[in-house]
C-alpha cells in the first residue's frame, strides 16, 4: 500500500529506499525511519520516525508488543480479511493511521499525547478478532516532563446517526 505524510503544510508521499529509510515526493528535507512488521495478527504496526532539519524528532503510532499490537492508542486498525486458496478466511488487524504522538526537540523539550479509542465489536463468524478501531481522538497533551498537561472530553451527539452504526458485521 501507499503511505503518506500529512500536515499542516500539506501532504506527501512516502517511499521507502530499504533499510528502513524513507523519503517524501514531493521531496521534503526530513529524515524518515519505518521498519515494517508482520506479525500474523496484525501487519506493519512499528512506529515511524520523523526528523526535521532543526533535529526535532517527530514520532507517529505506538510501541508494539511482541504480538504487534500496540501498547498504547497512538496507531489506528482496521480488520483486514482475506480469502486463502484453501477457501478459509484469513483475517489480520491492519493499520490505517500512525497518529503523532511524541516530539522532542533539539532542547530534549518534549510533548506527549495520548489518544483514546472508540472500538466497535465484530459479531461476524469469519473474523477472529473481536473488535476494531473506529475512532480516534486526543484525551491528554503533556508538556514539561508532566507538569502542565491539557486534557480533552466529549460527550455523544444525538444529532447525527451513522447508517448501519451498530451492525456488527459492517466496518464503520
Amino acid at each position: 500500500g501507499k503511505y503518506y505524510l500529512v500536515s499542516a503544510q500539506g501532504s506527501a508521499e512516502l517511499i521507502g529506499q530499504g533499510n528502513d529509510a524513507w523519503t517524501t515526493d514531493p521531496l521534503l528535507s526530513l529524515k524518515i525511519v519505518h521498519s515494517h512488521n508482520n506479525h500474523y495478527a496484525a501487519e506493519d504496526t512499528n512506529p515511524w520516525y520523523v526528523w526535521t532539519k532543526d533535529g526535532s524528532l517527530y514520532t507517529f503510532g505506538s510501541a508494539i508488543n511482541s504480538a504487534g499490537y500496540p501498547l498504547a492508542a497512538g496507531t489506528a486498525y482496521v480488520v483486514n480479511n482475506e480469502m486463502n486458496a484453501e477457501e478459509q478466511w484469513n483475517s489480520n488487524m491492519r493499520p490505517y493511521r500512525w497518529f503523532l504522538t511524541r516530539v522532542v526537540d533539539v532542547h530534549s523539550n518534549a510533548m506527549e499525547i495520548i489518544y483514546g479509542q472508540e472500538t466497535k465489536g465484530l459479531g461476524c463468524t469469519y473474523t477472529p478478532h473481536s473488535s476494531y478501531v473506529r475512532a480516534t481522538y486526543p484525551l491528554t497533551v503533556t508538556y514539561a516532563q508532566g507538569h502542565a498537561i491539557v486534557s480533552f472530553g466529549w460527550e455523544d451527539r444525538s444529532d447525527y446517526q451513522i447508517e448501519k452504526y451498530d451492525d456488527a458485521c459492517v466496518q464503520n
